[in-house]
C-alpha cells in the first residue's frame, strides 16, 4: 500500500531523511545514505515515498540524484546547491565570486585542477546559466552571471558543505557585507 502525506513519517526511518535533508538540502543520495548510515536501497525505497507524498524533492544531472525539502528554498538557490555541492565546482564559484573577470588560467591555478577539468566544469556552470565569458584578446573572462546569489547559498548552508574554504569565504563575505 502506498502512504499518504499524513501518514508517510510514521516511520522513523522517513522522519529521520527529512530532518537530515532539512539540516543538510541537496546532498546526494550516497552522501545522505552515508550520513544516515542507511543501505542505499533502503534509502531509495523511503525517499522514492517521500518525493512522490511531497515531503522531499529531487534534483538529478549526470548521475547524480540530490534531495531537498519541498518547501522552504528557492527553485534557483536548490540549482546553485546541487552543483556547489561538488568541491571543484564550489572552489571555481568562489574563486569568481572573489576575483570576477579572472581568467580560465587564473581560475585553473588557484582552484588546483587540470584545463581539461576546468573545462568540463565551466560547461556545467554555463549550462546552469551561472557563468558568463567575455572575449579579451586571444582569452577570454569569466564572471558569475549571479554572483550574490552564489555567495549567499555558499554562505547560508556552509555548514552542511562542511569544508573549511567555505568557512573562511563566508567569514570574509560576512565581513564585507558587514554596514
Amino acid at each position: 500500500m502506498t502512504p499518504t502525506r499524513k501518514d508517510a513519517l510514521d516511520l522513523p526511518a522517513r522522519r529521520r531523511i527529512v530532518d537530515a535533508v532539512a539540516e543538510h538540502p541537496g546532498l546526494h543520495m550516497r552522501a545522505l545514505a552515508a550520513r544516515l548510515d542507511l543501505a542505499l536501497s533502503s534509502l531509495e525505497y523511503h525517499t522514492y515515498h517521500l518525493v512522490r507524498t511531497g515531503h522531499l524533492t529531487t534534483r538529478e544531472s549526470g548521475g547524480l540524484k540530490a534531495f531537498y525539502p519541498a518547501a522552504g528554498m528557492d527553485r534557483r538557490d536548490k540549482d546553485v546547491l546541487f552543483l556547489v555541492r561538488q568541491e571543484a565546482v564550489r572552489r571555481i564559484c568562489i574563486h569568481l565570486v572573489l576575483h570576477p573577470g579572472a581568467t580560465p588560467k587564473d581560475v585553473k591555478e588557484a582552484v588546483g585542477i587540470s584545463g581539461p577539468t576546468l573545462t568540463f566544469h565551466l560547461r556545467k556552470l554555463r549550462a546552469a546559466g551561472l557563468v558568463a565569458e567575455l572575449p579579451s584578446g586571444r582569452t577570454k573572462l569569466l564572471t558569475l552571471t549571479d554572483a550574490e546569489r552564489v555567495a549567499n547559498v555558499l554562505v547560508t548552508y556552509r555548514a552542511s558543505l562542511l569544508d573549511d574554504v567555505v568557512d573562511r569565504f563566508a567569514r570574509t563575505w560576512l565581513e564585507l557585507r558587514r554596514p
